[in-house]
């Protein structure tokens, strides 16, 4: 009697057991009736996003290539061609799910996108914004490696550009590195740009000089440089009647590669001029102050006993 109640306990409770594992078993069939159903979709989703990663790999050479003969900056074409490549993937992804019929996991996935974004965006305000200008610098090309620019308050050397920052070293041997926001947003000056540069001398001559000699005298010494150039022809001008001398300005062009095409013909035309200017005994007078002491003054002075040695 006791075995008959048990057996009945146990079988009741096998059938407990069954019926919880009822629900799952419902699911999983419904699961695998779905699947069947999802087959010819899923199937068109995976060729799907096999084709769109080839056409984005395509995409990406083709970008690389093609800004390599507008852009030298390695860096950014890289960056560029990856996000090209990034935003296909992206849109064929979204229409494998809208093959799929999961509209709303699109829906959710552009709403998560664009959160975590505007996160970024404000985390990142700034070296986005050194990212952005270095994009437009290297598509701009207002300067390359190797340039002597003045920009924000220092003339240095380019000597390294990414995207983030650039890199300068000064005439004294100091390197600074600065963001791109702030070359982008200041004037630069870039003194590499064209291969001529013109170079402004002043002197000054004494007044008993002879005008017209000094200016025959000056421009044949210029002319003499090897260096200068013959067109722009070289000009003289006299500017202004100075304290201690009459003051003159010779301009001229060179053929500018870097500073010391700029220092080197400064020093030869210095050079030249005051050879010639002593040949031809023209003076080139120092500042001169005349002090008036008085009468009485210039009396009294002269009384004074001379100073021990």
């Amino acid at each position: 009697m006791l075995l008959q109640q048990e057996d009945k306990k146990l079988k009741e409770t096998a059938q407990e057991i069954g019926e919880s594992f009822n629900p799952i078993i419902d699911k999983l069939t419904d699961w695998k009736n779905d699947s069947y159903e999802m087959l010819p979709n899923m199937v068109a989703a995976f060729i799907t996003l096999l084709l769109f990663a080839f056409i984005a790999r395509l995409a990406k050479s083709f970008i690389r290539d093609y800004l390599g003969k507008f852009v030298t900056n390695k860096a950014a074409n890289n960056i560029i061609a990856n996000i090209i490549y990034a935003l296909i993937l992206i849109f064929g992804f979204m229409i494998a799910l809208n093959i799929m019929n999961l509209d709303k996991a699109v829906t959710g996935f552009l709403a998560g996108a664009g959160v975590v974004g505007l996160a970024l965006g404000f985390a990142f305000q700034d070296t986005a914004a050194n990212f952005i200008s270095g994009t437009f610098m290297a598509f701009r090309k207002n300067f390359r490696v190797g340039d002597l620019v003045e920009t924000n308050g220092i003339t240095a050397i380019v000597d390294h550009i990414d995207l983030r920052s650039t890199k300068f070293k000064t005439l004294d041997g100091y390197e600074i590195t600065m963001p791109n926001k702030e070359i982008f947003q200041h004037k630069l000056t870039n003194y590499n740009r064209y291969s001529t540069r013109r170079i402004e001398l002043t002197v000054g001559v004494g007044y008993e000089s002879d005008l017209t000699l000094v200016q025959q005298v000056a421009l044949k010494a210029i002319n003499e440089i090897e260096e200068i150039k013959e067109v722009p022809s070289p000009q003289f001008f006299y500017t202004e009647f100075g304290d201690s001398s009459i003051n003159f300005e010779v301009r001229f062009w060179i053929d500018f590669l870097g500073v010391p095409d700029y220092l080197e013909a400064r020093h030869l035309a210095i050079k030249n001029i005051k050879k010639h200017f002593d040949r031809n005994n023209i003076n080139i007078p120092f500042p001169i102050r005349t002090l008036d002491f008085g009468k009485n003054n210039l009396t009294t002075i002269q009384k004074m006993p001379n100073s021990p040695e």
